[in-house]
């Protein structure tokens, strides 16, 4: 015999009543609750986690457990919590790369990019947007993330009015119909709309819903309109008040005075022969005609009440409404032969500035490193050109024992490509220092190819620039050193 816990004592010596663990069960399953993950079906996991989370709430002393042996998910029942489904269409793969970038201002230009693809027409767009701004919002720093959330919240379901009155209404009679529209992007009005109670009817409209109320049952009403977007939910209050119709008032007829008739004038009957009378037959045996019934027939001068019939009204519904509101299509603009004009920077929307910054950043490190390559080529150059001279020089101290050798270099012309090496060579390290910093701090603007070719010229120019600056520093200190001689 198992003992269950019922509050502070056993089961067994309480008096009858519903038992906390049936009792989670069928609250569950009846309202939705159990609906862990809004996606619109009651499974066995969810179920377990709820009544676990009720009866532990409700009784510490007793835990629910369960034993499965199957594959796969079992789902139990639907229910009308589930939220709108759309089918996404994923970022394209360098906004993707972009929001996992390193560089946070990479991943602050992403941010803005799916905003802007938030309010696309298409709402299966708008969704891939959404569920990576999500991520964003839940993974990022907290500046990006606040910016991601903010983007977010621009997708809400903003319904104008968020309260209805219908005011005093007539039972039984059939009051007009109060809209509902919805504002903000296409993704915030595609929305599931449920009304909570079954007299409340909702239809869905070009911009929105249409609401009305059935007039049944007498007295207050109150419900709500639950608008289920894809990442929230709004609520639309509707009341009403319906008292008893009022029996409508007789119709009085005024009476009709009777004619007068004239009084005729006393005119003698003129004589008729008298007519053949037979001799009387036998009568036959007289039967009763059946007796129908007379017409009433009011009497002259006499006014009767004239009731109208209440007009039909068709049975009250039991259930209430879920229906599903879609964004009116925009309409397409007339095609236009596509014009290249060049917009002035100061005009340009963040968007756009953010893609031309792109744009331009990609392509200052390959310059750079280009430029580095050329500066340090022209280096080489420079010190073999130094070198050929100063060999002229010695040739010529060589043949001129009394004279020093600074005047043979100058004559040869050693100082100007020397100093031109110095200077080319110390200035090629220095754009490819800049180009190898543009390849770490925005590693996202750059194509992988791109990026290969900027390593491999700045590798190069090392290989040639610091060699050709240590020998234009050795020659320049030889020169120093005996340019007396």
């Amino acid at each position: 015999m198992e003992y269950a816990f019922e509050g502070p004592e056993l089961a067994e010596n309480c008096a009858p009543r519903p038992s906390v663990f049936t009792h989670a069960v069928v609250q569950g399953l009846e309202t939705g609750e159990a609906d862990l993950d809004a996606d619109g079906e009651v499974s066995l996991d969810d179920l377990y986690d709820y009544v676990f989370d009720h009866v532990r709430e409700q009784n510490p002393n007793q835990t629910p457990s369960r034993t499965v042996e199957m594959q796969g998910d079992l789902h139990l029942a639907h229910s009308r919590r589930g939220r709108i489904k759309i089918v996404k269409v994923p970022s394209p793969p360098s906004l993707t790369a972009a929001v996992h970038s390193d560089n946070a201002f990479t991943r602050q230009g992403a941010v803005v990019e799916l905003r802007a693809r938030l309010h696309d027409e298409s709402v299966d767009i708008a969704e891939g947007a959404r569920q990576d701004l999500e991520e964003v919002a839940r993974n990022d720093i907290r500046q990006i993330a606040d910016q991601a959330c903010r983007a977010l919240r621009e997708i809400r379901p903003t319904p104008s009015p968020d309260h209805l009155d219908f005011g005093l209404l007539p039972q039984g009679s059939t009051p007009q119909q109060q809209s509902v529209t919805l504002s903000g992007p296409p993704l915030a009005r595609h929305c599931l709309a449920q009304s909570t109670q079954s007299w409340l009817r909702v239809e869905p409209s070009e911009n929105g819903v249409n609401v009305r109320v059935e007039t049944h049952a007498e007295g207050h009403l109150s419900g709500d309109i639950v608008l289920k977007g894809v990442a929230d939910d709004a609520v639309v209050h509707v009341e009403a008040v319906v008292a008893p119709a009022r029996e409508p008032e007789p119709e009085v007829r005024e009476p009709v005075a009777p004619e007068p008739v004239p009084p005729e004038s006393h005119v003698p009957a003129p004589e008729r022969p008298e007519p053949h009378v037979p001799a009387p037959e036998r009568p036959e045996p007289h039967v009763p005609a059946p007796e129908r019934p007379e017409s009433h027939v009011p009497e002259p001068g006499v006014t009767e009440p004239v009731v109208p019939e209440p007009p039909a009204q068709p049975p009250p519904r039991t259930e209430p409404d879920t229906v599903l509101v879609r964004p009116a299509p925009s309409p397409t603009p007339p095609a236009v032969p596509p014009r290249i004009i060049e917009e002035p920077a100061a005009r340009r929307t963040p968007r756009r500035r953010a893609a031309a910054t792109a744009a331009t950043g990609s392509l200052r490190a390959p310059a750079l490193a280009t430029a580095a390559l050329a500066l340090a080529v022209t280096a080489v150059v420079m010190v073999v050109i130094t070198a050929q001279l100063a060999v002229e020089a010695v040739d010529g101290r060589l043949d001129s024992p009394g004279t020093e050798l600074r005047h043979h270099a100058q004559a040869a012309g050693v100082i100007a490509p020397l100093a031109t090496a110095l200077l080319t060579a110390a200035a090629a390290l220095v754009p490819a220092a800049l180009a190898r910093h543009e390849l770490s701090a925005r590693p996202g603007r750059c194509t992988p190819a791109a990026k290969s070719a900027t390593e491999t010229l700045i590798s190069v120019t090392k290989g040639l620039a610091i060699p050709a600056l240590v020998l234009a520093t050795l020659a320049a200190v030889a020169y120093l050193v005996t340019r007396g001689f």
